[in-house]
């Protein structure tokens, strides 16, 4: 349980957004429309299995795209 608390916390602390900041950046942008679709289909199998799934609700850095 405390090792769940402790990634859960780590994710919200991730900064997500452009790797071009990579002092700032710890996870980039997702590759491709494909790559994000494959995400996309994991997370919603995980769901439907009843597994917690957590991510952040939006990108932390203001230049970020998708």
């Amino acid at each position: 349980m405390y090792t769940r608390k402790m990634l859960i916390g780590a994710l919200l602390e991730y900064c997500r957004g452009n790797p071009e900041y990579l002092s700032v950046v710890d996870i980039g942008l997702v590759i491709d429309i494909s790559a994000k679709s494959n995400i996309e289909d994991h997370i919603q199998i995980m769901l439907k299995k009843c597994f917690k799934v957590y991510q952040p609700l939006h990108d932390n850095l203001p230049d970020s795209k998708e």
